[in-house]
């Protein structure tokens, strides 16, 4: 008895301060409770990001950027004739995006046919296809023939160049490389390109000479102006 009435004597002055620590310690508890709910309720509400119907990513499932499907980032096509004379070398071009070349290459071989020099040293004449017409010169260009295919206007360059070297094989092969570079390829050889489908036929022009036709498939360089001799 003398005990317990000690204890309640002794817990009697310091009980108000120690309900009031008791009471902020309650109180510290239910705030931090109310933050971590708080905290937790915002996590839950986090939506999913939406997936695709398949396998693709929601990017991968939308549209493909213009850029892609725009036909002029597609790849180009060059048909090309080189007809080697004694003195010189003569060159048809014709480049564009590859459909409309594709699509043109009837009329480009029978627009070939037609060509014909009446000398050693003369330039050629040929019979312009209805439809087409020539252009005023340019610069390094013997003439420019202009015509349509599929609403796609196309450019057939003739232009020449000098062939002092004597060696036929080599001239035709500096000049097909130089083409290959233009439409971004890598230079190859006479038997190699002989091999590809397509990719190297020779043509009998009006008067009984040949002309070394190229059909090309790349990409053309459209940066800086081109080198006198790069047509």
């Amino acid at each position: 008895m003398g005990m317990y009435s000690s204890v309640r004597m002794h817990r009697g002055p310091f009980w108000p301060a120690f309900a009031l620590v008791i009471a902020g310690l309650v109180a510290g508890c239910g705030k931090q409770d109310e933050i971590t709910s708080y905290t937790v309720a915002k996590e839950a509400a986090r939506p999913e990001p939406p997936m695709s119907s398949g396998s693709e990513s929601p990017a991968a499932a939308g549209t493909e950027p213009a850029a892609v499907t725009d036909p002029s980032t597609g790849p180009d096509r060059m048909l090309g004739a080189i007809v080697l004379r004694p003195q010189q070398g003569w060159f048809f071009k014709l480049t564009g995006p590859e459909a409309a070349v594709t699509a043109a290459r009837e009329p480009f071989v029978n627009f070939l046919k037609t060509v014909e020099f009446t000398g050693p040293d003369q330039s050629p004449v040929w019979k312009l296809p209805e439809g087409w017409t020539e252009g005023a010169p340019r610069a390094m260009r013997f003439a420019t023939l202009g015509f349509k295919v599929d609403d796609v206007p196309l450019e057939l360059a003739i232009s020449s160049l000098p062939n002092q070297g004597g060696d036929a094989d080599g001239y035709v092969l500096m000049n097909l490389n130089r083409w290959r570079g233009q439409l971004g390829l890598g230079p190859s050889t006479l038997d190699a390109m002989r091999s590809v489908a397509g990719e190297l036929e020779t043509i009998e022009l009006a008067a009984g000479e040949q002309a070394l036709v190229t059909n090309l498939r790349g990409k053309l360089s459209t940066g800086g102006m081109a080198a006198p001799f790069a047509r």
